[in-house]
């Protein structure tokens, strides 16, 4: 009877110390940071519109890595983190790196101007910090907080501000979804037939411009840097915005095969 207690107990320390070994390993960068670990693992959900009118959705972001910046405009700590956060984005943006701010301010000039002045040309969220519904979904105790999400959309990293380059190159070298929301793969014969369903409709001007491209199926809003599947006659086709510019009123998008323009009529 002892015997087989002595074996219970040993497979279940070992059961334990398995658990244990498959945690992730990170070194924080906070002590407060360690709130946040429950959230390791699981899918980062969010969808709004930002301040330039850009529309954010995790989903629509599936094959890059994100970083999610909880911050604000008065917070020193985060003020001194936008120049390694704007180095980090400019080091990996065009490998497959994107990031999202997450404004804690409730004066929205104040957001607005900082983001001009110090050229952060990722999106940002804004509510009020008291109503901040991200905020309060995520349980956000201090500023910054920085996540780290994978191709996979899954949260990482809870404290990207230790090591972020590092983190940053180890999950852009795994593997992900062949691309964001991405549906059939469009041969590029059925590529070129759809393009005749595709129209742009319209070019909203500002600081980051959004194009509306119009099918047969529906509107779809796209800016610089942004991912989407467009429904059109001949099927799904999955896109990636390029440019938007409104001088000369052309979207620049390339799709899995291809890079092709649309202008204004």
């Amino acid at each position: 009877m002892k015997n087989f207690r002595f074996i219970i107990l040993f497979v279940i320390l070992g059961m334990a110390l398995a658990v244990i070994s498959e945690e992730p390993k990170e070194e924080k960068m906070l002590k407060s940071d360690m709130i946040y670990t429950s959230w390791v693992g699981k899918p980062a959900q969010l969808k709004f519109t930002a301040v330039d009118g850009r529309a954010v959705d995790m989903q629509q972001l599936r094959g890059k890595v994100v970083l999610l910046d909880f911050w604000a405009t008065w917070c020193g700590p985060c003020r001194e983190e936008i120049p390694n956060v704007r180095a980090a984005y400019e080091k990996f943006h065009a490998k497959g790196f994107e990031i999202v701010g997450i404004s804690f301010d409730s004066d929205k000039e104040a957001l607005v101007s900082m983001v001009k002045a110090e050229r952060m040309a990722w999106p940002q969220y804004f509510e009020s910090r008291k109503d901040n519904k991200i905020g309060e979904q995520y349980g956000i105790a201090h500023y910054p907080s920085m996540w780290l999400v994978d191709k996979k959309g899954v949260i990482r990293f809870i404290s990207a501000r230790r090591d972020m380059e590092e983190k940053i190159e180890t999950l852009l070298n795994e593997a992900g979804p062949t691309a964001p929301g991405a549906g059939p793969v469009v041969p590029i014969a059925k590529l070129e037939s759809a393009l005749g369903d595709l129209k742009l409709k319209e070019i909203a001007a500002g600081t980051y411009p959004v194009a509306t491209i119009q099918t047969s199926q529906g509107d779809f809003k796209l800016g610089a840097g942004q991912n989407a599947t467009l429904k059109t006659a001949e099927g799904d086709l999955w896109v990636h915005c390029v440019s938007v510019t409104t001088n000369a009123t052309f979207l620049s998008m390339r799709g899995r095969t291809t890079t092709f323009k649309l202008a204004l009529p």
